[in-house]
């Protein structure tokens, strides 16, 4: 594997280790002697610059792959959703975790801009995709927040779009992924509820998927 490919995964591992350090109560809020929101920040800015640099380095070498064109933006991906969903999730939980009122108030703002850019790029018509890495057993418990999280910004239908054909388009896969089609791979998903009408029925899939 090359260089650029590598910092990309690089990229992808710093993704579980960001949301720990977000959504983990450490003893004096610190983590090796910084404080955790710092600490948090310094890892974003860390897996930010090897977005610049694989593609620096792949262009610069002549090491553009297809793997590299299909890791890169989906490393991108996780890394901005995680952070926004993690960021949600601190602050909703502020009044459990005691955090600080102008902590608060910093998360919100930041949230608020991610917003921004989420409508931005609705008027752009830019493909917006699904999904995050949100790590281990209590993390994992919010993957599927992110139906709740957009539901405010787009519709239904186009955020079911987003975790389905958006998602494979982004995987180079449109014809295996995200389509019912002779030859891909397909879940059929029944739900109890009409998902184009109400997206919390994608929310709890213990309550509202039925098995066969």
């Amino acid at each position: 594997m090359n260089l650029p490919n590598t910092l990309t995964l690089v990229r992808i591992f710093l993704v579980p280790l960001l949301v720990v350090v977000l959504l983990t109560e450490f003893a004096g809020r610190q983590v090796l002697g910084m404080p955790k929101e710092l600490f948090g920040a310094a890892i974003f800015a860390l897996a930010s610059v090897t977005d610049w640099l694989d593609g620096y380095l792949a262009r610069r070498r002549r090491q553009v792959t297809w793997l590299g064109q299909v890791l890169d933006p989906l490393a991108d991906k996780l890394l901005t959703s995680a952070a926004f969903i993690s960021l949600v999730q601190r602050i909703q939980s502020a009044g459990d975790t005691h955090l600080p009122d102008r902590i608060v108030r910093n998360l919100e703002q930041t949230v608020a801009r991610g917003q921004e850019v989420y409508e931005w790029a609705k008027q752009r018509d830019l493909p917006i995709a699904f999904g995050t890495d949100l790590w281990g057993p209590a993390a994992q418990k919010s993957q599927l927040r992110e139906f709740e999280t957009r539901a405010g910004l787009d519709s239904p239908a186009a955020i079911i779009r987003s975790a389905t054909a958006i998602n494979a388009e982004l995987l180079k896969m449109k014809d295996k992924l995200g389509v019912i089609a002779p030859g891909a791979y397909a879940d059929l998903l029944v739900v109890d509820g009409d998902p184009l009408t109400d997206l919390r029925v994608m929310t709890d899939p213990r309550r509202n998927l039925r098995s066969s």
